[in-house]
């Protein structure tokens, strides 16, 4: 009798070994939701800081070089385009952020803009960027 108990108590179960095996997964699945999450922050957060020196940078072009500029944002293509005459600049923007209110943004040649709110929207969250004055200037909303 004693014999047996001692083969019984060398090993784990199969149930001991399923719990520890779901503790395992659930240990390193929580973590990887949060990478994802904080992935697409990131990836907003960038594409809105893009958006910005876009706008920032065509409004200087424009002053320095006395020509009216056009941004505008195509969902389909996902790409902003800055056209001046028939030269026109294309800039990558990641399928899972859509611009809103980025189409036909007239600049100046003297670098004036109106000013406007453009939002950048990802699958859970989304930014503003307010341009407030008629130079470019621009604040995070």
């Amino acid at each position: 009798m004693a014999m047996l108990l001692k083969q019984r108590s060398k090993g784990f179960t199969l149930l001991e070994t399923s719990i520890v095996l779901f503790i395992f997964c659930l240990i390193f699945t929580i973590p990887t939701l949060k990478l994802v999450d904080f992935r697409e922050k990131i990836e907003l957060r960038n594409t809105t800081r893009l958006v910005k020196s876009v706008v920032e940078n065509t409004t200087r072009k424009a002053l320095l070089n006395r020509k009216v500029y056009r941004i505008s944002y195509y969902k389909n293509d996902h790409e902003i385009d800055i056209n001046c005459g028939d030269k026109t600049d294309r800039i990558p923007i990641d399928p899972n952020i859509t611009i809103d209110n980025l189409f036909n943004v007239y600049i100046s040649n003297n670098g004036t803009i109106s000013p406007r709110t453009i939002t950048v929207i990802g699958k859970k969250r989304q930014e503003t960027i307010k341009i407030q004055m008629s130079w470019g200037r621009m604040i995070d909303g």
